[in-house]
């Protein structure tokens, strides 16, 4: 589930989180987790920078691993009549 706000017209933060559910034979868990948060920056109608900052842990059966995972996006669009509308969506 991701979640983005408009704070300014060149600000947008956003949360983030989810997991995954295995089911097999030989492990029937939840299998990972991640979750975390960013900021993505507006300078201008054609490019945009995000920053994103993930924590993971993976589920081996008898631990769990953590990591982090940076994120750095920069989107160039097309358009220069672009408006940025942050997508509402729910991923399963």
């Amino acid at each position: 589930v991701f979640v983005n706000h408009i704070a300014t017209p060149k600000l947008v933060p956003n949360v983030a989180a989810g997991w995954f559910y295995r089911w097999r034979e030989d492990f029937s868990a939840v299998e990972f987790v991640r979750f975390g948060g960013g900021l993505t920056i507006i300078f201008d109608p054609v490019h945009t920078l995000t920053l994103q900052y993930f924590v993971g842990a993976f589920n081996r059966g008898n631990r769990w691993t953590w990591s982090g995972i940076p994120l750095v996006q920069l989107t160039i669009n097309v358009r220069s009549d672009w408006k940025y509308v942050p997508a509402k969506l729910i991923n399963f």
